[in-house]
């Protein structure tokens, strides 16, 4: 058997980004889109410039894990229902289920809304209460689309917003995070010679609270925004044009870039192609797109068939949000946008920071997937220690993706097993207890696991790592197959102080 590759790590990637291609063709005077011309472009930019700020509030939310009782979509309730200070001079402006309508004297209607797909969560001042930052976005009558942070101190019981902070003008926010009580904003900025109109760089910012006001840390140019951004990421389709066609009820369509190619489930078959563009303007060509030809019924065949057509008429590429936009033109000019969310966004219900020990994990086992076969290191941040063996079956189930249901559950389920289970008070050693492992079927995956892997030493440690800190009480091992030729293991461990949960699917024929 070939050695496993190791797996690039996936990117959590959030953002809004008011189409490059106009603001670059009517501003800066740049090179055209292919196929796209100006007035064409400007349209574009023209709806989604408008449709954008009126359907944000219909997208997936997505943020830590809420306690019993309390879910992720109360939270965002929650928060757009408050007063926010900091967006106008000496004046609060509430919000009423996310949106706040005011004057400005201009002819038109200027608004600010709570982006509610994007919510960060953690202690920002260091007193073990639970605090989130918002991101409100004034969308005013001129040309400026404003991007603030709005930090809100015990965002779950007692919510007391503190002044918002401007971040940008039109900025496409790539990932929102707090990590050890620092904000952490990514996304796409002017650097030293861009005009205000273009940003090219992918800028990170920190920020902490001082004296109750978020305050700048530090500012980092991280690279040259460019499509091999996109690369090892994965995303899940949520709207076939914005808000305007929902994916249909209990099916998934996921799109992988791998480099320049792209791949994945168009919600019955498998696809795959190649794609090209220019870096700036995001343009994003695709080529002729490869199927599978499993039949499909209906309303799902022609569900894929229309998001295999648009597909193929994309021009460009943008973030929105912690969501990727992918804008496609149709007959008669018009234009519309395929809307994902990260894929493990999706799965974990979570956008903070993984541990070092996950993300060093992920780099010979790989990122969070569905690729059914090789390896994907799942996490999980709060999960109770009863709940545990019925996660570990999601996490299994989850990789396994759309062969679940195409080979049946009893063929999945047939091999499934604990096989091993740490003693309470036992020497964490997830190396040896590996080998230790009993079970004649599960015996044999467990080398694989261990040795026939690229960097097994550096993996052993990584394992360790992950697995062998004392405070996992909770770690057991699960036999896992098809009932044919697939078989593999899944680790489960539980961290009894804190409630984070590593898993490991291995699975291989």
């Amino acid at each position: 058997m070939e050695k496993l590759s190791v797996v690039k790590q996936q990117q959590i990637i959030g953002s809004f980004f008011i189409l490059i291609l106009g603001l670059l063709l009517t501003a800066c005077a740049t090179s055209m889109i292919p196929q796209v011309d100006q007035a064409q472009a400007m349209v574009a930019t023209d709806v989604v410039h408008t449709e954008l700020a009126t359907t944000v509030e219909e997208m997936v939310q997505v943020g830590t894990e809420a306690p019993e009782g309390n879910t992720l979509d109360v939270l965002a309730d929650t928060l757009g229902n408050l007063s926010y200070s900091g967006l106008f001079p000496d004046q609060q402006i509430t919000l009423t289920d996310g949106t706040a309508y005011y004057e400005d004297g201009g002819s038109g209607h200027p608004f600010v809304r709570l982006i509610d797909h994007l919510i960060a969560t953690g202690d920002l001042n260091g007193d073990g209460v639970e605090d989130a930052v918002a991101l409100l976005v004034d969308y005013s009558t001129g040309s400026g689309d404003f991007v603030y942070l709005a930090p809100v101190l015990n965002a779950r019981n007692e919510p007391t917003p503190l002044d918002a902070l401007m971040i940008g003008d039109r900025t496409p926010v790539k990932s929102l995070i707090i990590d050890k009580g620092q904000v952490i904003v990514e996304f796409i900025g002017p650097g030293p010679s861009d005009p205000l109109c273009c940003p090219t760089w992918n800028v990170r910012k920190v920020f902490s609270l001082e004296d109750d006001r978020l305050v700048e840390q530090s500012s980092e140019e991280l690279s040259k925004v460019s499509l091999d951004d996109l690369s090892g990421t994965s995303w899940r389709l949520l709207d076939l044009n914005s808000d305007q066609e929902p994916v249909l009820p209990e099916t998934e369509i996921t799109l992988r870039f791998d480099d320049r190619q792209i791949s994945g489930s168009a919600g019955c078959n498998d696809y795959n192609t190649t794609v090209s563009g220019d870096d700036l303007p995001q343009t994003l060509v695709v080529s002729q797109i490869a199927t599978t030809a499993r039949s499909c019924s209906e309303p799902i065949s022609i569900q894929e068939t229309n998001y295999l057509s648009r597909l193929a008429k994309v021009v460009a590429w943008r973030y929105d949000f912690g969501n990727l936009a992918l804008t496609y033109k149709l007959e008669g000019g018009d234009f519309g946008e395929l809307l994902f969310a990260p894929e493990e966004e999706l799965m974990t219900n979570t956008n903070l920071t993984k541990p070092s020990s996950v993300t060093d994990l992920e780099a010979f086992y790989g990122a969070a997937s569905q690729a059914g076969f090789g390896s994907a290191v799942l996490y999980e941040k709060q999960v109770a220690s009863d709940d545990l063996e019925k996660m570990a079956l999601e996490k299994y189930r989850y990789f396994v993706g759309d062969l679940w249901e195409r080979y049946g559950e009893d063929a999945w389920m047939g091999p499934w097993k604990q096989v091993y289970a740490r003693k309470p008070g036992a020497k964490p050693d997830i190396v040896a207890e590996l080998r230790g492992i009993q079970d004649p079927e599960a015996a044999i995956s467990a080398p694989m696991i261990l040795d026939n892997i690229e960097a097994a030493e550096k993996a052993r440690v990584a394992l360790s790592a992950a697995y062998d800190d004392p405070a996992i009480t909770d770690l057991w091992v699960f036999n896992l197959g098809d009932s044919g030729a697939m078989s593999g293991l899944l680790i489960a461990g539980r961290n009894n102080e804190t409630g984070e949960a590593i898993f490991l699917v291995f699975l291989l024929d």
